[in-house]
């Protein structure tokens, strides 16, 4: 099970847990408790008050990987934003930086572009890019790999580099390109 399945699992299972702790604490209680004395109605509430604090806890901790998920969306978008045009013009003999840009040279913008492919890469396996957004940057990268700079760069990355390069990115797309 990957690590984004097991998450909508888990979020999904997340209220049943609660009522199972809920009713497993208070099992627990009733078990070791003497059987002729009466349950306190105070145990009983620290048991849902305990529940409770976890549950909201989880759904903290939900809201909070969502936020870094979509700031992570924002911010890698934002990035391929800025290399889109330099990207599409990469070949052309007449290719000029974004107005307003120091001169790079297209190797520079390839190597910046295979910089934030490596981190989407990463975080996607890390769980925090879902698959269906991951399939269509991949889609997109795959259409780069095919300009002969970027397909130039990217061999000689892939037949160069530490295997740790690029957080396995490089090994990763090798055989898809």
């Amino acid at each position: 099970m990957t690590s984004q399945k097991f998450k909508k699992w888990f979020w999904r299972i997340c209220p049943y847990l609660y009522v199972a702790f809920v009713i497993g604490c208070c099992s627990f209680y009733w078990s070791i408790k003497d059987k002729k004395a009466t349950i306190e109605v105070k145990d009983i509430a620290a048991i849902f008050v305990a529940g409770t604090t976890l549950y909201f806890a989880m759904q903290n901790l939900r809201r909070e990987n969502n936020t870094f998920t979509e700031h992570l969306f924002t911010a890698f978008n934002k990035r391929y934003d800025d290399l889109n045009e330099e990207m599409n013009g990469i070949d052309s003999p007449t290719y000029k930086p974004k107005l307003g840009k120091e001169y790079r040279t297209p190797e520079d913008i390839v190597y910046d572009y295979l910089n934030l492919c490596s981190e989407e890469y990463y975080w996607h396996m890390e769980g925090h890019i879902p698959d269906l957004i991951w399939r269509n940057w991949k889609e997109g990268m795959l259409g780069y790999f095919k300009k002969e700079t970027v397909h130039r760069i990217f061999k000689e990355e892939a037949d160069n580099a530490n295997k740790n390069s690029y957080y396995g990115f490089l090994e990763h797309m090798k055989g898809k390109i």
